[in-house]
C-alpha cells in the first residue's frame, strides 16, 4: 500500500508543476511545442533545455524552483513577451503555448485532456519580474 501511495504522490508532483494547481496540455501539444522550440529556441537555451550557451536551463530544479510558485500565465505571458530575444511576441499565440507545454513536460507534468489555451491578442508589452527570465 505504501508503494502505491509513494507512486501517487510522485504523479501528482509531475502533474502539478505549478503550486496553483495542475496545467492540462496534450501529448500532441507538447510535440508541437518541441518542433518550435528546437525552430525558435534551441541555439539559445540548448537542444535539451538545459545545456545552453547563451540563455538560462529552462529545465530542471532551478527551474522548477523560480516558477512553481507562479502560474502558467505568468509564463507564458514571460515567454510571449521577451522571446525570441531578436523578435519578442514574433510567434503565433498557439505557438507559444505549444512551447510552454514542451517546457512543462521536460519538467515532469504529465499531457492531459486538453489543450493549454493559447493568449489572445497581440502579446503583453510587459513580462512578470522574475529573477533569471529565460
Amino acid at each position: 500500500m505504501l508503494a502505491v501511495a509513494v507512486v501517487f504522490s510522485a504523479h501528482a508532483q509531475a502533474q502539478n508543476f505549478f503550486d496553483s494547481g495542475a496545467v492540462s496540455f496534450t501529448a500532441d501539444q507538447a510535440e508541437r511545442g518541441k518542433v518550435a522550440y528546437n525552430t525558435n529556441c534551441s541555439s539559445c537555451h540548448g537542444g535539451h533545455l538545459d545545456d545552453g550557451q547563451f540563455a538560462p536551463a529552462i529545465k530542471g530544479t532551478a527551474f522548477k524552483t523560480q516558477w512553481s510558485s507562479q502560474s502558467s500565465a505568468a509564463l507564458l505571458t514571460l515567454i510571449r513577451t521577451t522571446m525570441p530575444p531578436s523578435a519578442p511576441g514574433n510567434l503565433h499565440n498557439q505557438t507559444y503555448a505549444d512551447i510552454e507545454a514542451y517546457i512543462l513536460q521536460a519538467n515532469g507534468a504529465v499531457p492531459a485532456g486538453t489543450e493549454l489555451a493559447a493568449a489572445t491578442g497581440p502579446a503583453a508589452t510587459q513580462a512578470p519580474s522574475t529573477s533569471q527570465g529565460l
